[in-house]
């Protein structure tokens, strides 16, 4: 007996994912915020980091991630605002309109994959990616041509071992395609996307890494503390010895007055015997 099979998307974790996200950040940049923020008027609300050129960095890196192209997915590229998610006057991040990542989703599911998930895709059966280069490997959506012979790739020619091709060159570099022996001439289309996330990850991977921008600031900062430490002593160590050059100098010269006012009581005591 024939059945109808039926499938339904629930965006609902989705929307939870986002709406985390727009939240995180925005309580992120708020504390940036306070961070940088100068008041001439007064100095006691100043933020501990204002006029600190790594805080800015930081939040310049921030702001633009929200306006990334997320290419290599079919029908993109993609924004966030495809989401839904739009950027405030402020900085901050609003998540106001749901029901449009559900149009977006109902008329083209990848937008929402270019947001989470990265990719790499064949539109043919025929042409299967094997890897590619996180490194080398522009995110986009490339031709695949193949005569039976000879493959390019996004219109650059790759080098084969048995049924794999390698692109050595241009903005498809490093990806590696199967295609089957006997196949013959065929095309189709490769998509290769990096996700917002991805992307915001890897920006952001410069401040966080070990040994990055942040470790290198605070180790910084650490050895011109020690410096002024070192310094701090040394001036210690030079009040304390004009503290007791100073101490000697006016003892011998609290002496010698004394010594000058008890030759003067004696002159005057012989000009008064003398009278």
């Amino acid at each position: 007996t024939p059945i109808t099979i039926k499938s339904q998307v629930d965006l609902t974790k989705a929307t939870e994912a986002i709406e985390s996200y727009v939240l995180t950040y925005n309580d992120i940049f708020n504390s940036f915020e306070d961070l940088r923020r100068a008041n001439t008027q007064d100095p006691e609300n100043t933020g501990v980091l204002a006029g600190d050129s790594l805080l800015r960095s930081i939040m310049s890196t921030l702001r633009k991630s929200a306006s990334n192209e997320l290419a290599g997915y079919a029908g993109g590229p993609y924004y966030l605002t495809n989401l839904g998610v739009k950027t405030n006057r402020d900085g901050t991040l609003s998540f106001a309109n749901p029901d449009m990542l559900k149009r977006q989703f109902e008329n083209n599911p990848e937008s929402l994959r270019s947001f989470f998930k990265d990719q790499i895709v064949s539109d043919n059966s025929n042409i299967s990616p094997v890897t590619y280069s996180v490194a080398d490997t522009v995110p986009g959506s490339y031709a695949v041509v193949s005569d039976g012979s000879s493959v390019t790739v996004g219109g650059v020619a790759t080098s084969n071992s048995g049924t794999q091709y390698t692109v050595a060159s241009g903005n498809p570099k490093g990806i590696v395609i199967d295609i089957p022996s006997g196949t013959g001439a065929t095309s189709g289309t490769l998509h290769y996307g990096r996700s917002f996330i991805t992307l915001l990850e890897e920006q952001l991977t410069a401040y966080t890494d070990y040994n990055g921008l942040i470790d290198n600031k605070i180790e910084g900062n650490n050895s011109r503390l020690k410096d002024l430490v070192k310094k701090q002593e040394a001036l210690d160590d030079k009040i304390a010895s004009l503290y007791e050059r100073y101490r000697n100098q006016y003892s011998y010269m609290e002496s010698s007055i004394a010594s000058l006012q008890e030759t003067g009581n004696m002159l005057e005591s012989a000009f008064k015997q003398s009278d």
